[in-house]
């Protein structure tokens, strides 16, 4: 079927339900949806999954060979749409379709989900585009609105939103929580590895901006000067990102030009509560195989080990700079 014959097909349905009555339409809906389901009910599950899915390639296919104002125009309908049904509804079908929807949706669906579109490159495309140009829309919209309020009013509403967070996660069970963080940290990583260098690097910059860390905090500067003291010269802080090593920013990187960097890792940030199952040995060794994929030898530091035994720690970095200096006399 042609494009033309498609809308000449779709605009001769519009006509007719036009003609229809209310009762007429619910009867005609009715019969559609028993219709479907003895239609569902007798295929199998690989035949349903492979039906959903051809439904769904035409779909993108037919949205794909729309001009803009053709999609600007079905979904500015379908919004209106969405909008009058749920005007029309009471506060208790709302309340029932959105626990519907909550039901129906668990996060191990939407973890699925959000991994496959991040997986094609031409979902995650259109998804950039989408959160690029919402998040200018909304921003707009909420500084304007964040503007409007008190200072008093703002605190309230800061107050309200942390008090529901942690609510909602103490509600939970330490199987849930662990569960929950490996989910998002599915998630998140189909989402990094989907974007391309220049974006990782502009968003990893952008995010130490926002949360001001382009200077460093109580233990970065502890540790700054322990290394000043004992590597006078050997190393620089690198809080800024001047340095940027797979998409990773290492706290500490030699001013010397060496192979060699220094890292900094908090209790909290690299715990089981954001790390999940993973052990402190795990983590280093995820660590320091990035590095290691670049000739770059890692020495992590522990935040309590800085706290504790600060002592302990210019043996721990001379051994593996003699290292990487034997490593360069023998290859030289």
């Amino acid at each position: 079927m042609t494009s033309a014959q498609r809308d000449m097909l779709r605009a001769s349905v519009k006509t007719h339900w036009a003609t229809m009555s209310e009762a007429e339409r619910a009867i005609r809906k009715n019969a559609i949806s028993v219709g479907s389901a003895k239609a569902l009910a007798i295929l199998t599950v690989e035949e349903r999954a492979e039906r959903k899915k051809s439904a769904a390639t035409r779909t993108r296919e037919l949205w794909r060979s729309m001009s803009p104002a053709k999609r600007a125009a079905i979904v500015q309908r379908r919004n209106a749409s969405i909008k009058r049904a749920w005007v029309n509804k009471s506060p208790e079908q709302r309340r029932a379709q959105m626990a519907t929807a909550q039901a129906s949706v668990t996060p191990e669906v939407r973890t699925k989900a959000m991994h496959t579109r991040w997986s094609d490159p031409q979902q995650a495309e259109a998804m950039r585009v989408m959160i690029a140009k919402s998040a200018t829309i909304s921003g707009t919209k909420q500084k304007a609105r964040w503007s409007a309020y008190s200072d008093e009013e703002r605190n309230q509403i800061k107050a309200k939103m942390t008090e529901g967070k942690l609510a909602g996660w103490a509600a939970l069970s330490e199987e849930e929580k662990l569960k929950r963080i490996e989910q998002n940290r599915i998630g998140s990583q189909a989402f990094w590895d989907a974007l391309s260098d220049e974006e990782r690097a502009l968003r990893i910059a952008n995010m130490r901006r926002a949360v001001k860390l382009t200077v460093p905090n109580k233990c970065e500067s502890r540790l700054a000067t322990i290394l000043d003291q004992n590597f006078p010269g050997e190393f620089k802080i690198n809080v800024k990102g001047e340095v940027i090593i797979d998409n990773r920013i290492p706290d500490f990187v030699s001013a010397t030009g060496k192979p060699i960097v220094v890292e900094l890792f908090g209790d909290y940030w690299h715990g089981t509560l954001l790390i999940g199952k993973r052990t402190r040995e795990e983590e280093e060794r995820q660590r320091r195989e990035i590095f290691a994929r670049h000739g770059i030898e890692t020495v992590i530091i522990w935040e309590s080990v800085l706290r504790k035994h600060p002592q302990q720690i210019p043996e721990m970095i001379r051994v593996t700079l003699e290292s990487v200096v034997a490593r360069a006399c023998l290859a030289a």
